[in-house]
């Protein structure tokens, strides 16, 4: 188990030294749009993270280590620090949780079992074990949206709290928009500020700007014509973006579970 772990948290450096070498031969990092990166997670690094989960007992530790995998390329994806939280970076891209998704592989794991050959041995088992079939799409879509409602729940979760309730791709990923908007969008969303820390206010130098003290010095509810009581009202206006676009031939990012 420990060789496995290692050799996962390996191909996330090989792939990072894949992305170094791309870098080296003249591809734009800036270039590449944060929603195709996702893609090439989902598609191509995640897999060797996922080798052998649905067969096998985790331990805490275990957990962390595959998890510790996966923030790494969270932060490559959109630029963080070493330490900076993916909670929000993975609601925005709507992917689950290394723990979310050792369960889920695990009930699609078992729910494959129904499907097998008469003669297969786990189905000659099958009898002997207390098993209940569900319906897959329907038990799988219920248990993200109780893990995200859990998560809620943990402390630290206020720019979470703030992000859309739907469980789908955040839609200021892949609607029509120049990267800089896009990146300031995403940069909001994560609680990034100018020069990465709070800095002195330039109207009022007694206080720092933070996200709090930007939506009053800014005038936020008064430029964008919003009520008092709301409390992050540029939040509150990306959550109210449209879910898919007025042409027929757009649809909207399918999910990475």
């Amino acid at each position: 188990m420990h060789n496995k772990i290692i050799h996962g948290t390996n191909q996330v450096r090989c792939n990072s030294r894949f992305l170094q070498q791309l870098l080296s031969l003249g591809v734009n990092k800036n270039s590449l749009d944060y929603l195709l990166l996702a893609y090439f997670y989902a598609q191509i690094v995640r897999p060797q993270l996922e080798y052998g989960l649905a067969i096998t007992t985790f331990n805490l530790r275990e957990i962390r280590s595959i998890k510790s995998c996966q923030n790494q390329c969270m932060r490559q994806i959109f630029g963080g620090r070493p330490f900076t939280s993916t909670k929000v970076m993975l609601h925005l891209l709507n992917l689950p949780t290394m723990k979310d998704r050792v369960s889920i592989l695990q009930a699609q794991f078992l729910l494959r079992s129904f499907s097998l050959f008469d003669d297969a041995l786990l189905t000659k088992l099958l009898p002997y074990l207390q098993l209940q079939h569900f319906k897959k799409t329907k038990k799988q879509k219920q248990f993200v949206i109780d893990s995200h409602h859990s998560k809620l729940q943990e402390k630290h979760v206020k720019l979470l709290s703030q992000c859309r309730n739907d469980l789908i791709v955040d839609r200021i990923l892949w609607i029509p928009k120049t990267s800089s908007g896009r990146s300031r969008c995403l940069r909001w969303r994560l609680g990034w500020l100018p020069l990465d820390k709070p800095q002195a206010c330039p109207c009022h130098p007694n206080v720092l700007f933070r996200r709090s003290h930007s939506i009053s010095c800014l005038d936020m509810h008064k430029r964008l014509q919003m009520l008092r009581t709301i409390d992050d009202p540029l939040s509150y206006l990306l959550n109210q973006l449209p879910p898919t676009f007025l042409t027929k031939k757009s649809r909207r990012p399918r999910p990475f579970l």
